[in-house]
């Protein structure tokens, strides 16, 4: 019974011996692919801890960027407001130019009504005194035309009354001589 109670010992002592080779070689097998997981996991966090340093660099890129553009952005802002002043100051200044100049225009434009009306006036007071002239000049005329008939009259009386004197001529040829003014 004892060499029983032994080989059984024996025999469970194989069956743990047998289980507990088992279990380390299932241990074995777990740490090597704890090791393998382990590495796979360095692998794995080294090219992610490179994807994140490159996604680090390109967010820091576009964050220059981005200020960069900002400040651009402001700039040209700033110089459009410029520009939008002064473009309103030279529209204010052309409404005043413009306004200067209309009223200069209407200036010079009534004092060319008034000098037209005025010359229009002094046109009309020439006319008039131009046709009292040549009325005048007409009647001077006519009276010059009486005189030199009547001269011619008293020529021809004269001859009647004294016969022709070579010697002396009665009336001057020079008298005689004139004809009438004309008219133009």
């Amino acid at each position: 019974m004892a060499a029983a109670l032994i080989a059984q010992a024996n025999q469970r002592t194989e069956q743990v011996e047998h289980a507990f080779d088992v279990a380390r070689e299932a241990i074995r097998r777990l740490e090597e692919s704890l090791t393998e997981m382990r590495t796979t996991a360095a692998v794995i966090e080294q090219r992610h801890a490179g994807q994140l340093l490159a996604r680090d660099e390109r967010i820091a890129a576009l964050t220059t960027d981005f200020a960069r553009k900002e400040a651009e952005y402001a700039a040209r802002i700033t110089e459009l407001d410029g520009v939008r002043k002064h473009a309103l100051l030279q529209i204010d200044e052309a409404r005043v130019e413009s306004r200067h100049w209309k009223a200069e225009f209407d200036r010079v434009d009534a004092k060319n009504k008034s000098s037209v009306v005025t010359y229009g006036q002094r046109a009309s007071a020439l006319d008039a005194e131009l046709a009292g002239v040549r009325g005048r000049l007409g009647a001077a005329e006519e009276a010059l035309a009486a005189s030199r008939q009547r001269c011619t009259q008293l020529e021809a009386a004269a001859m009647i009354v004294h016969p022709k004197d070579d010697a002396a001529p009665s009336v001057s040829r020079k008298v005689r001589a004139g004809g009438l003014i004309k008219r133009r």
